[in-house]
């Protein structure tokens, strides 16, 4: 005798096998670009909290002139506007971040917010 429901129940379970995610399936373009930002991001957040920010790459154009603040202590040095370029990245970086999902998006710890405008006295 020739038994269908074998046919059935094993296409069934062909069908089922088909549909295994793969290694080897093409992924999204949003989570390659969400991984590229987020490993950037991540990059950027340990060379500012480590402290050896690499000043002679980051900042190659000539010192202005010296600013201080109330206590006079010079407030734009080499590694001041080394640092001042990181969190404008890494800000720009969260910016894209938060627009390609604001739901699960959270921003690293230990980050200052950017100054909106500056004082002149």
């Amino acid at each position: 005798e020739y038994n269908a429901s074998y046919l059935v129940d094993n296409h069934a379970d062909h069908e089922r096998a088909r549909k295994r995610k793969s290694r080897w399936e093409p992924v999204d373009e949003l989570s390659i670009q969400q991984n590229d930002y987020q490993s950037k991001l991540d990059a950027i957040t340990r060379v500012i909290n480590s402290g050896s920010i690499p000043v002679d790459e980051l900042c190659r154009s000539p010192s202005p002139e010296p600013l201080y603040d109330s206590r006079g202590k010079r407030i734009n040095t080499r590694i001041d506007r080394a640092r001042d370029k990181l969190e404008v990245q890494r800000h720009e970086l969260c910016e894209k971040l938060y627009q390609l999902n604001p739901h699960t998006f959270r921003a690293p710890q230990g980050m200052r917010p950017l100054r909106a405008s500056q004082k002149f006295y």
